[in-house]
């Protein structure tokens, strides 16, 4: 299994999730939400960059197994 099968998903999956977000605060730009929308997305992109670095570290573990 090469890394770029793995990658392009993720990323695929990334850049969604981020244009979703654009998306939802496009809509209620004006509104006081936008702040907290701002703060979600901040933290669901940080907990994905995690999930991915998570995942890189096990198939490294596995592969030097």
């Amino acid at each position: 299994m090469d890394n770029n099968s793995v990658l392009m998903p993720l990323v695929v999956i990334l850049c969604g999730s981020l244009g979703m977000i654009n998306l939802i605060n496009q809509r209620i730009a004006e509104s006081s939400l936008q702040y907290g929308l701002c703060f979600i997305s901040g933290l669901l992109v940080a907990f994905i960059l995690v999930l991915v670095f998570k995942i890189f570290i096990n198939m490294k573990n596995s592969q030097g197994n």
